[in-house]
């Protein structure tokens, strides 16, 4: 439908950069410590509209 230009197909991703990382899930050894060092502070939020044709509609927030 896009294709034909009946409509404007846009897909959505979000994401967050931060410096305090979130490691759901993580590899290690047997007896190896997991550790993930980070610093606290801001961080940033992302939200971008992607389509077909390259168009791109993003907002971006800072956060404490």
């Amino acid at each position: 439908m896009s294709e034909c230009g009946w409509i404007d197909l846009y897909y959505g991703d979000e994401s967050r950069a931060s410096l305090q990382p979130c490691v759901p899930y993580a590899w290690q050894f047997k007896d190896e410590e997991v550790f993930m060092p980070s610093d606290k502070g801001m961080g940033v939020n992302c939200f971008a509209l992607l389509s077909r044709a390259n168009d791109c509609r993003c907002h971006h927030q800072k956060r404490h």
